[in-house]
């Protein structure tokens, strides 16, 4: 163990001095720091470093954003931020750090000298194009994407370009102490295993050297950590990365803080040296100078992809993409008055948002979204609450608030006694309803059956109201299609968009706890990273045909 640590505090050092050789096996990380357990399914938003060793991670669920020295393991303190606020995308400058929110309509400025202590509150901004706008990126053809420095920072024009596959997206994060930069990955790779119309997204840490050579590369493992946020890749002055992520095993988002493999001299291309049994296809090509259009992977794109094909013997009435949208659209556009829950609730000791509920001869946790803490009776809200469990239509949503009924729920599903899964009951005694009952009313699909939940993310695709159809690829996207994560989350697809000029990215609808309810929202495509693609078809049938139950 001596041995071990001896050699990692060498490689500190010479990561300061001059290249170091490369590390042959998965680096282990230096340092951990467990943050808090997953109880809202979404889980803190961004990290970045603000100075020295210090990082600040944002967690919208405590409306609060913190600092830990990730030399000492030691948390110093927290900021509040609006409970209405919606942490999305980062903005680096010299002497701060800014928040933007997912509506692009404010911003949280974090000074680097900030000092996170008792009272400490962060103001909000309205956005400014010309000041927070996104780091603008030229793409040069499917697989390269041209990154040109900061305004703020010297240096030449990278040009990031992935062996094989599409690139999807890259950006820039800090720069290390001796200059060298960060740039995170993110290329649309196909799975070892890959079922039809499963998303495979690969993200790797590139480093290059102050003179723009590429010099390092680290496969940032995703395999038991889901629930990733926006930002979850930091960069300390010494080289070593902080990984913001969610570790099953332990039930606890947390930093990882972890060496970044070096490589010695220059080099015309780069595998990420953590990947087991890797191949030339899953490396990154050195490139000086921005490369000629035309140069296309094998890969899927946009505008090349097969077409899914609807199964026949249709027995539902069909429904179009346009069709699908505009039913999600009521849910989302639904406006209403929060009213204060009229039942009878304890909160729970040092839990902010969770309530003890005593509801026939059960006890419950209510744990109230996000956004819908502290807020005053009357506040006029948009969008029906995400309620885990629930399948409220607009109009049995409001009428439950109405009648006092709590909005909401986070936690496990609370039944109302008495009551069943058929159409106007009240089903939950919440009201709401969550990401897959969004998608079957959507899709025109009753969510119950037999007085109980029937559709879920798990029974997606073998259901017994519908056979949907695999879709083969992401370029085969259509509005109202579902990528669905089996057993946790599903969205409903709108569109692709680049907002940095090259960067890809997917704007969706969903019923969601990170956004305490029916809201639009937009995500890098490694979130989908092992989700499924589908699209309704008319077909309804008890036994799905083969082309569908392949996807289990």
């Amino acid at each position: 163990m001596g041995r071990f640590f001896g050699v990692m505090a060498f490689a500190a050092v010479a990561r300061l001095l001059g290249p170091a050789p490369v590390l042959a096996e998965e680096p282990s990380a230096i340092g951990i720091i467990k943050v808090r357990q997953e109880v809202d399914g979404a889980g803190p938003s961004n990290v970045f470093r603000l100075q020295r060793n210090i990082v600040v991670l944002a967690d919208p669920l405590k409306a609060d954003i913190k600092a830990y020295d990730m030399e000492t393991k030691a948390a110093l303190g927290s900021c509040g931020m609006p409970r209405d606020f919606k942490p999305w995308r980062l903005v680096r400058s010299r002497d701060a750090v800014s928040i933007v929110d997912e509506a692009e309509r404010s911003t949280i400025e974090i000074p680097r000298a900030r000092a996170f202590g008792p009272r400490c509150r962060l103001n909000v901004r309205p956005y400014n194009a010309a000041r927070d706008g996104y780091h603008r990126l030229r793409r040069v053809d499917n697989r390269t994407i041209a990154v040109p420095s900061r305004r703020w920072e010297r240096g030449r024009p990278l040009t990031v370009r992935a062996a094989a596959f599409e690139l999807l997206s890259v950006r820039e994060l800090e720069r290390d102490a001796a200059g060298n930069r960060y740039v995170l990955a993110k290329v649309l790779q196909p799975k070892d295993k890959a079922h039809a119309g499963e998303i495979g997204v690969k993200v790797t840490v590139l480093r290059y050297d102050p003179r723009g050579r590429l010099n390092g590369a680290y496969r940032v493992p995703f395999e038991n950590r889901k629930k990733r946020a926006f930002d979850y890749v930091a960069v300390l002055p010494a080289g070593d990365l902080v990984l913001a992520l969610y570790d099953e095993a332990s039930d606890q988002f947390r930093l990882d803080r972890i060496p970044m493999p070096y490589v010695t001299g220059a080099k015309k291309s780069i595998i990420p040296a953590n990947v087991p049994n890797a191949t030339a296809q899953d490396g990154f090509e050195m490139a000086t100078e921005a490369l000629a259009a035309g140069h296309l992977s094998g890969a899927p794109t946009f505008a090349d992809a097969e077409p899914s094909r609807t199964p026949a013997g249709a027995k539902l009435q069909a429904r179009s993409g346009p069709q699908i949208v505009a039913e999600a659209r009521k849910y989302l556009d639904q406006t209403w008055d929060y009213h204060t829950p009229a039942a009878q609730m304890t909160p729970a000791p040092k839990d902010e948002g969770v309530y003890l509920w005593r509801l026939g001869n059960a006890e419950h946790k209510w744990v109230q979204p996000a956004h819908h803490r502290g807020i005053a009776a009357g506040t006029k809200l948009r969008g029906l609450a995400y309620n885990f469990g629930g399948v409220d239509t607009p109009a049995t949503f409001v009428s439950k608030v109405k009648e006092g009924v709590p909005a909401g729920q986070l936690g496990d599903p609370i039944p109302l006694p008495g009551s069943s899964c058929t159409p106007g009951a009240p089903f939950t005694a919440t009201a709401g309803l969550d990401c897959s009952a969004l998608l079957a009313r959507s899709w025109g699909i009753d969510p119950c059956g037999g007085g109980g939940r029937s559709f879920s993310t798990a029974a997606l695709p073998k259901h017994e109201a519908i056979c949907p159809a695999p879709v083969p690829s992401f370029g085969s996207l259509k509005e109202g299609d579902a990528i669905n994560h089996a057993g946790s989350h599903v969205v409903i697809f709108l569109r692709t968009e680049a907002p940095d000029g090259a960067s890809k990215m997917v704007r969706v609808i969903e019923s969601a706890s990170r956004c305490s309810g029916v809201c639009e929202a937009r995500y890098e495509l490694d979130a989908f990273d092992g989700w499924i693609l589908h699209r309704r078809t008319a077909r309804s049938d008890a036994s799905c045909p083969d082309a569908v139950t392949t996807l289990q």
